[in-house]
């Protein structure tokens, strides 16, 4: 529908899904164009890089950030590009495994290692 071109992608899909997300909420509403210099897409590739560093640091925390993020990409396929759930596979997988790594990680990683200093 739009190619590769994330700026293409911002300004004529995410804007209208997430303003009709928004939409109940008075005054709030998102905007992503070069004349606000794609902010948007700006602030989303931010919340990934995000989650992803944070598999390393806080896997708990980084896997729930990347489940928000893939379940709010599929639910735009889905609802607003209306795509097949067939045509979803890598997106499904990618919740799959952000859901895992939410889940499987070790709570409180860093007074485990404290406790274990000092035995």
């Amino acid at each position: 529908m739009y190619g590769i071109d994330p700026q293409a992608w911002c300004e004529h899909a995410w804007v209208p899904w997430l303003n009709g997300l928004l939409a109940p909420i008075p005054g709030l509403a998102v905007r992503c164009s070069k004349k606000n210099n794609y902010e948007l897409a700006k602030i989303l590739g931010l919340i990934e890089v995000i989650g992803y560093v944070l598999l390393w640091k806080a896997p708990q925390l980084g896997g729930f950030i990347l489940t928000i993020f893939m379940a709010g990409a599929i639910h735009f396929h889905l609802a607003f590009l209306k795509d097949k759930p067939e045509a979803l596979v890598l997106q499904f997988a990618l919740l799959a495994a952000s859901i895992a790594v939410m889940m499987l990680s070790p709570k409180n990683v860093a007074r485990k290692k404290k406790r274990r200093k000092t035995a």
